[in-house]
C-alpha cells in the first residue's frame, strides 16, 4: 500500500525506519521542543515595549519565508477538487482534535503547514482519501510531540474523525518520509504565531476577547485554501485590521497601522486583497459551521458568529 503513496524518490525510501533514524527523529523533535516549540506566542512576555514588538514583526517576517508551501500550490490545489476537499478535510479534523484533546491552537496551524508545504513538493502530491488522512495522521503526530511526552499519542489522534484505521509502524514510517521531505523544518512562523504580539498593547481587560475574535478568523482563512495565496503576515494584518473595524473604541487605530507600514512594499497590494476577503470571510456562515467545534471555553458558541448576529 504504501509504495503507491507518491510517484518519485522521496515516498520511495519506504524501508523499514533504521534506529539511527528514529534516534535522528527523537532528537530533532527535542531541540525544536526545547527551542521553539513552547515560545513562538509568548511576545506577551519577551516583548515589553513597541521597539521589542517591532523587532520581532521583522523577525518573524524574515523566518516565515523559509517555510511557505512551493509555488504553484495554491493553483494545484485550486485545479484539483479532490486535493482542495482533502486539504479541508484533513485541517478540519486538525481543529476537532485539537478540541477533543485539549491541544494549543499553535499545534493545528503547525500541522496545517507541515500539510500544505508536503502537499506542495513536486513528488509528495497525495493522491486519495487514506493517503490524505495517513499524512495528516503525521502531521497532527509530530506537532503534537511539541505538547506531550506521552506514549500513547498515536492511539490518541485516532480515536475519533477519521474513516481509516492505521498501525502505529505505518504512521512512524509516514512520520519520517514528512520530516525528511520537510527537511526537519519543523517550527514554522504562522498566522497564530502573530497574535499575542498583535495585540499586546491592547486593554488587558478586552484582550482575550479580541484574541479570540482574531483566532476565531485565523481558522477561518486556515480552512479556507483560498488564502495560501498570502504570506502568514498578510492573513495575521488583515484579521486584526477587520476585527478593528468592529472595535474602533478597543483597539487603537494606529495598532495596525503601525504593523502595517512594515509589510513589504512588493505585498501591499495583497494586504489590501486579503483584508476584502477577510471581510467576506467573517460573514460566510458555511465556515462559521465548519468552524464551530473551535476550543473557547468561555464561548459555547463561536465567538466572531455571535458578535456578528
Amino acid at each position: 500500500m504504501m509504495e503507491s503513496l507518491l510517484c518519485n524518490e522521496v515516498w520511495l525510501m519506504m524501508s523499514p525506519v533504521l534506529d539511527h533514524d528514529e534516534v535522528h527523529a527523537n532528537e530533532a523533535l527535542e531541540y525544536y521542543n526545547v527551542n521553539c516549540g513552547h515560545h513562538s506566542t509568548s511576545t506577551t512576555s519577551l516583548y515589553s515595549n513597541s521597539e521589542d514588538c517591532q523587532r520581532a514583526f521583522i523577525s518573524f517576517l524574515e523566518k516565515e519565508a523559509f517555510y511557505m508551501p512551493e509555488r504553484g500550490y495554491l493553483k494545484l490545489v485550486k485545479e484539483n477538487c479532490s486535493t482542495d476537499s482533502g486539504r479541508f478535510k484533513a485541517i478540519h479534523w486538525f481543529v476537532e482534535s485539537q478540541r477533543r484533546l485539549n491541544l494549543s491552537l499553535e499545534t493545528v496551524f503547525r500541522a496545517a503547514n507541515y500539510l500544505d508545504r508536503f502537499g506542495s513538493l513536486k513528488d509528495c502530491q497525495v493522491r486519495n482519501d487514506w493517503m490524505f488522512e495517513l499524512v495528516s495522521v503525521a502531521c497532527l503526530s509530530i506537532a503534537f510531540k511539541f505538547e506531550t511526552n506521552a506514549p500513547n499519542v498515536l492511539n490518541e489522534i485516532q480515536t475519533e474523525g477519521l474513516e481509516h484505521s492505521f498501525e502505529s509502524s505505518l504512521i512512524q514510517r509516514m512520520e519520517l518520509i514528512l520530516l525528511k521531505a520537510l527537511e526537519w523544518r519543523l517550527c514554522p512562523t504562522t498566522s497564530y504565531s502573530y497574535l499575542e504580539l498583535l495585540t499586546r498593547s491592547i486593554d488587558p481587560l478586552n484582550r482575550h476577547f479580541v484574541q479570540e475574535l482574531i483566532t476565531e478568523l485565523l481558522v477561518k482563512a486556515l480552512l479556507d485554501s483560498s488564502f495560501l495565496e498570502f504570506r502568514p503576515c498578510i492573513i495575521a494584518v488583515s484579521a486584526i485590521q477587520r476585527i478593528s473595524k468592529e472595535f474602533l473604541s478597543t483597539i487603537n487605530d494606529s495598532l495596525c497601522s503601525h504593523f502595517s507600514v512594515l509589510i513589504p512594499p512588493d505585498q501591499k497590494d495583497d494586504l489590501i486583497k486579503c483584508c476584502k476577503m477577510m471581510m467576506d470571510l467573517c460573514h460566510t456562515s458555511t465556515s462559521a459551521k465548519k468552524i464551530s467545534c473551535i476550543n473557547c471555553p468561555s464561548s459555547p458558541v463561536t465567538v466572531l458568529g455571535a458578535f456578528l448576529l
